[in-house]
């Protein structure tokens, strides 16, 4: 007997729980169920790696927060899992057998034989059937993040900076008054900034393109010339003097790019969230 489609138990009834029992389903993500099976099964995994790796002690207080925490944080993954696939749909996304069935092979591989496979799925409560349904999942996530990030440029306009940081705008006044009357900013750098990451370096930061550094701090140091200084620039780590050392159309690190690829797609995954009918049948 042929199985209902996913669009097709998306679109049947289903009874809405009552507060006195458990829910069948964990949520309804425009009009699509996440089952109760689905979210038991992820949060036991998550559960059982953390408590593997010592890193909650679910006796304390402290251990039971952080397992509240994780129900919610599984919750969500699963949300925006629906809404990357319903996305994906929209979009013309899909991901071929072939495609589907070279991935499993690669994983095959990778744990050496298919009994390690098979153990492997044991390990995290899943049937073969479960797994491909994920695996499929994981590569339309892929190749929709491949799209929403699609222009994020490899190069961009940088600027080296380097800036004081103090916790008072009277002192950063004071150092800004030294500094107009010549003193070097690499050693008032030293000598007062409490950033401890670059105070070494005389205040050195290196290369960076927008969308890595706090905006009010980008803000400033993108209106500056090779050589200019700003004023008191105040931001939610303190206030700071920032000055312009170079600028130029530069590659952006991997490191860099990974970070600006995954901002784009949280940003991405808000608006989503904002304009989507999500329904959350347990607790928050």
């Amino acid at each position: 007997q042929p199985r209902p489609t996913q669009e097709a138990r998306a679109a049947s009834p289903q009874p809405t729980p009552t507060p006195a029992s458990l829910p069948t389903v964990v949520a309804r993500v425009n009009g699509q169920d996440i089952p109760l099976a689905d979210f038991q099964r992820q949060l036991a995994n998550a559960q059982a790696y953390l408590l593997s790796q010592n890193a909650i002690d679910p006796n304390t207080p402290e251990g039971q927060d952080a397992l509240k925490a994780l129900r919610q944080q599984v919750l969500d993954q699963l949300i925006d899992q629906v809404l990357i696939v319903q996305a994906a749909k929209r979009m013309g996304i899909t991901v071929t057998d072939e495609e589907l069935e070279a991935s499993i092979e690669a994983i095959k591989k990778d744990l050496g034989s298919e009994e390690a496979f098979q153990r492997s799925l044991a390990t995290n409560n899943l049937t073969e059937e479960q797994f491909r349904k994920l695996q499929r999942q994981q590569l339309i996530s892929r190749k929709l993040i491949d799209t929403i990030t699609a222009d994020v440029p490899e190069k961009a306009e940088q600027v080296h900076a380097r800036h004081i940081l103090v916790d008072s705008r009277e002192k950063a006044e004071e150092i800004l008054k030294q500094l107009e009357q010549g003193a070097d900013f690499a050693e008032l750098a030293k000598k007062y900034s409490i950033d401890e990451t670059s105070r070494e370096n005389g205040g050195d930061l290196g290369w960076f393109p927008r969308g890595v550094v706090l905006p009010e701090f980008e803000k400033v140091a993108f209106s500056l010339k090779p050589g200019e200084r700003s004023g008191v620039v105040e931001t939610s780590y303190g206030f700071h003097i920032i000055e312009v050392l170079e600028r130029e159309v530069r590659p952006i690190p991997p490191d860099m790019l990974e970070g600006l690829r995954q901002q784009k797609v949280l940003d991405w995954l808000k608006a989503e969230r904002a304009k989507a009918d999500i329904q959350k049948f347990i607790g928050e």
